[in-house]
Parts: C-alpha cells; structure tokens; sequence
C-alpha cells in the first residue's frame, strides 16, 4: 500500500475554486492569490486549522456569597463624563469603581464607570447595576430621568 506524503494530501485537497470558475492548486497559484507569494521548494505550512468537539460536561459548582446587606458602594474617585441627554451632550459628575472592590449586593446607581483588568462598564444616568451572589454585575433600566433615551 502507497502511504501519501502530507505535502501531497494537502495539495490534493487544496482546490479553490475563485470567482469566474478557475482553479488554483495550493502550492502555486492559489497561495500566490491568497497570500502573496509561493516557494515550492518550501515545504507546507498549515496555519490555522479548526476542530469542533461534542462531549458531556458536568454542570460547573458557582460559589454563591451572601449579600452584605450594609454595603454601601462608594466611587474610588469621580470625574465629569459627557453622557447624551434628552437635549443632546451633558457633562455629568460620575463616579469610578473599581470591579475587585465590589461585594455581593453593591448597588450602584449611574452615572457610573465601573472598570476592571479586562473590561469597562459605563452605566448612564438612569441605569443602575447590582452585585449578585455569583459576582455578577446585573444591570438595569430604572424609571426616572432618561429612563425613555434609547
């Protein structure tokens, strides 16, 4: 039995088919259109290649922690941010916070800048975010002021 080269498999395997029906083999004129250039003296590179698995995973345990119903979520500082408001831009006083400092029932009304090491969260006026039990930050439209600005 014959066993195929690599190289030889994905050459085979590589045909693309470009707008107006003509067809490219890997190692010459398709990596040439694709990529810029071709050596076939090279030998193949495969960049990227893509799997899809199935499986059954137990549902993960998510520590739940008791609201500290006496928290009083207080910005670690405040700057002036311009918001849109119902009559166009608006300077507000708004208060910063720092996500690690947050516990379990925080609430906090906008405006708001709430940051972390991977992501900002800004509240506008009118929104307000609660620290859940599993430490998320669950935000919501309250009634009031610009309560109707989309």
């Amino acid at each position: 039995s014959h066993v195929a080269e690599p190289a030889d498999v994905l050459r085979e395997a590589a045909r693309v088919v470009k707008p107006g029906g003509q067809v490219f083999i890997f190692d010459g004129d398709y990596a040439s259109w694709r990529f810029g250039y071709s050596d076939p003296d090279e030998p193949v590179q495969i960049v990227n290649a893509r799997v899809k698995a199935f499986g059954r995973a137990e549902r993960p345990e998510i520590p739940l922690t008791p609201f500290d119903q006496e928290s009083i979520a207080t910005p670690d500082r405040t700057r002036d941010v311009v918001f849109a408001g119902v009559d166009g831009a608006e300077t507000r006083e708004t208060g910063i916070y720092e996500r690690e400092n947050l516990v379990a029932g925080a609430r906090i009304n906008g405006p708001a800048i709430i940051t972390q090491y991977d992501t900002t969260t800004v509240l506008p006026p009118g929104w307000q975010a609660l620290v859940d039990q599993a430490g998320n930050l669950v935000a919501e439209l309250v009634e009031g002021e610009h309560a109707d600005v989309s």
